[in-house]
């Protein structure tokens, strides 16, 4: 590949790019309120709640008590990264809304920075940089920002050339550092979105194969140095990232039967694309449906289709010739990549959905778009670098910009009190993360106490009320029975004078909400909750897992001299 050097060039492009960045979300920003998207509501609420729960000292955060009328374990299921980060500036700004579009501009941001410098690995500056020009407006990452409300996936994008610049300095130039960053860039990536661990992969793993194939000459006839050592140190970064991840995976697919989610697949027959999403350029300004959001319409993009098309014949051409070029293999791997999510994205390909289970994990296989952004761009890159006249192209790709830029607008923007964001009614999650036990939880009448006493006679007192314990003092002069508004799910222990007493949650007239009884006489009750066994494995895999990474960390040189001559590898 081309060895180049980055300088006062690069320094100017990273600074066009994050201007470009900031004018992607600037009618967001400008306007500091929430635009009718599909998804937005959802995580401002998140992070509002969330940063309610830091202020009483909880983490990790399951629990929220003033979600979903009486408290749901959004924690379980919700993106950690993004909203804990959203939570803490939460805390700074005192204002969700400023605090969610912050974590947009820095998912973005980061995520046109990080491309570009992966680009520059093989590119030069000028060609990275309209690379990067047509990634950034990607109609996809547009419907993410604009349309989806889509925060955590627009954050997540940014792990992905992360990871790829780490594997290249772990396979290629050989640095024992990215090794540990290559494993901190997985868990970062698991814990922002799992889904898109799962559909990074088709790019992560042939650009993996790639690699270590492209240092097959240089490690001769060393299988050990080109191929084992490289890939085990691949095996196990990605291994130690679902380890340190595994307090928040291994209760998401364990506990999730307890959700209406858990009981069946989202698949749906209108989620799959047709010709008209890869050739179409219409964008909906006024759509008949469109009271809140947007036109939700899927656009690949009628250039990003084409370049496609173009990468596939380039292959096939050079694929006769004696001599390949030096981007060949990059543009084999990045052309196959785009054919296959292609395949993924057509109806025909549903059995390969059901065969794959894991596949159906991603719910909407138009999600396979979140990884096709970065195919267009590479293609482009790797046309363009080995012609030295290709201005065309470039004011081609100038063009599509411009075309793209009056869609960067948002639509029935809405400003919502700050106390809107601390509790809300609804599931904004939708119905499917109900807890099994439960009707509609807007269904449910608003409490007004958050405990109370619906059979017998007595007085409760000196109450204490977090967001994960109930805490008070009973008066029973009667045997008493007790009503605390909160949705079971296990977890939720209660004890009376440190006792453990049953919980029931399936009375009709209180369906899914906990009921317990109390004895007559003066009594210190205790409600929590807690981890139950499931949660308190996932928290020691994801303990014993940073450990070690710190462990091998301190320990690398060592690690290193046992490998003998193959140290040099690294």
């Amino acid at each position: 590949m081309y060895r180049i050097v980055m300088g006062k060039i690069d320094r100017f492009y990273y600074f066009l790019i994050a201007v470009i960045s900031i004018l992607f979300l600037s009618d967001i920003l400008i306007s500091g309120s929430l635009p009718g998207t599909m998804d937005g509501l959802i995580h401002t609420v998140s992070i509002a709640q969330f940063g309610d729960a830091l202020l009483q000292h909880t983490f990790p955060i399951i629990w929220l008590n003033n979600f979903a009328n009486y408290g749901l374990p959004v924690g379980l299921f919700s993106h950690q990264l993004p909203i804990y980060l959203g939570a803490l500036l939460d805390l700074v700004f005192k204002n969700p809304v400023l605090s969610t579009n912050s974590i947009s501009l820095l998912g973005v941001m980061l995520t046109n920075l990080l491309f570009y410098k992966f680009l520059r690995i093989y590119f030069l500056p000028r060609v990275s940089f309209f690379a990067t020009l047509l990634f950034a407006l990607a109609p996809y990452r547009i419907l993410n920002a604009y349309i989806r409300g889509a925060t955590p996936e627009t954050f997540s994008l940014f792990f992905l050339p992360l990871i790829l610049i780490n594997l290249h300095g772990l396979i290629v130039k050989r640095r024992i550092h990215s090794f540990f960053f290559l494993t901190l860039s997985c868990a970062g990536l698991a814990l922002t979105h799992p889904m898109m661990l799962v559909i990074y992969s088709f790019f992560i793993i042939p650009y993996l194969i790639f690699l270590l194939f492209s240092q097959k000459d240089k490690a001769g006839k060393s299988a050990l140095a080109a191929f084992v050592i490289p890939t085990f140190a691949s095996l196990l970064a990605a291994l130690l990232s679902l380890g340190i991840a595994g307090y928040y995976y291994l209760p998401l697919f364990l506990e999730k039967k307890y959700f209406y989610f858990g009981m069946s697949t989202n698949l749906l027959n209108e989620s799959f694309l047709g010709l008209q999403n890869f050739i179409g350029t219409k964008w909906y300004y006024f759509y008949g449906n469109d009271i809140f959001t947007r036109g939700h319409v899927l656009q690949v993009g009628f250039l990003e289709s084409m370049l496609l098309v173009v990468g596939v014949v380039l292959l096939i051409k050079e694929f006769f010739q004696k001599k390949k070029s030096e981007s060949y293999y990059l543009l084999l791997v990045t052309s196959f990549v785009g054919v296959a999510v292609v395949v993924l994205l057509l109806p025909f390909s549903r059995p390969i959905y059901g065969f794959l289970s894991i596949l159906q994990s991603i719910q909407f296989p138009w999600r396979m778009l979140s990884v096709f952004v970065v195919v267009p761009p590479l293609i482009f890159a790797c046309i363009v670098q080995r012609h030295k006249n290709m201005w065309p192209l470039f004011v081609l790709v100038v063009i599509v910009v411009m075309s793209r830029i009056p869609q960067l607008y948002g639509k029935n923007y809405t400003s919502y009190p700050a106390s809107f964001f601390h509790s809300t009614k609804d599931n904004l999650h939708s119905i499917n993360m109900n807890t099994i036990w439960t009707g509609k939880t807007e269904d449910y009448p608003v409490r007004k106490k958050q405990v109370e006493i619906i059979e017998g006679n007595g007085i409760i007192s000196n109450t204490i009320l977090k967001n994960t314990q109930r805490q008070f003092l009973v008066q029973a002069t009667t045997p008493l029975r007790i009503v605390d508004y909160t949705f079971y799910f296990p977890g939720w222990e209660v004890e009376i004078d440190g006792k453990q007493v049953p919980i029931e949650f399936q009375d009709e007239h209180f369906r899914g909400v906990i009921t317990y009884r109390i004895p007559v006489g003066e009594h210190k009750v205790d409600m929590i909750f807690a981890d139950t066994r499931v949660r308190k494995v996932a928290k020691l895999i994801s303990v014993v897992s940073i450990v070690f990474l710190l462990v091998l960390f301190i320990l690398r040189k060592k690690v290193l001299s046992k490998l003998g001559h193959y140290a040099k590898y690294y």
